[in-house]
């Protein structure tokens, strides 16, 4: 290796930038270490930026691939199909269903009978509101019966009548009574009952 005469050298030096080996101390490779993690997780997060960019893309891509099929489809085809609001009407003559554009008034389609259409139709709303109105009359009838008397459905059990259809004494003791006799029971008859 080279060793200079300094006193040879001139006294005054140019100030330049030379590459030369550096040795690291251990505080030296310790930030290096932490550098090449960061580097490392920062390479990993654009490489997944990258592939959800690069299937953003794709995606659009295909949206626009779906987009010129169906566009092209029109084009060749000079129609397409599409829902729109009709009128349904069932024609039992000749076994049909006949459709009519809600906007145009046109017939737009006619069919053969769906095995539904052979049932017949129940109106339900209209079933429902007679069932309602025939519970409100009854409970109404029960209501005026209880003012007049107890015996209609629902009278009360502690008024002490008889009732001769169902062969009952009520008299805040309710006993069965056979057709041939009418008495209420005494203690011992009831104790012996409930055992």
């Amino acid at each position: 290796m080279y060793t200079p005469d300094y006193e040879e050298l001139e006294k005054v030096a140019d100030l330049v930038l030379v590459n030369v080996k550096h040795v690291f101390s251990e505080d030296e490779k310790a930030q290096e270490a932490q550098l090449l993690a960061q580097a490392v997780n920062d390479k990993a997060t654009t490489e997944n930026n990258k592939k959800v960019i690069v299937a953003d893309f794709g995606n659009k891509i295909k949206q626009f691939d779906a987009a010129i099929r169906v566009h092209s489809g029109h084009v060749a085809n000079g129609f397409t199909m599409m829902d729109k609001p009709a009128s349904l009407y069932r024609d039992y003559a000749t076994s049909k269903r006949v459709y009519i554009d809600k906007q145009t008034n046109e017939i737009v389609k006619v069919e053969d009978f769906h095995a539904s259409d052979f049932q017949k139709k129940i109106d339900f709303e209209e079933e429902e509101s007679r069932l309602r109105e025939q519970d409100i009359a009854r409970q109404q009838q029960i209501e005026e019966n209880n003012q007049v008397g107890g015996y209609a459905e629902g009278a009360d059990i502690n008024s002490g009548l008889f009732d001769p259809v169902d062969n009952v004494i009520v008299d805040k003791k309710l006993s069965i009574v056979s057709d041939d006799e009418t008495t209420l029971p005494d203690e011992d008859d009831l104790q012996q009952r409930k055992e």
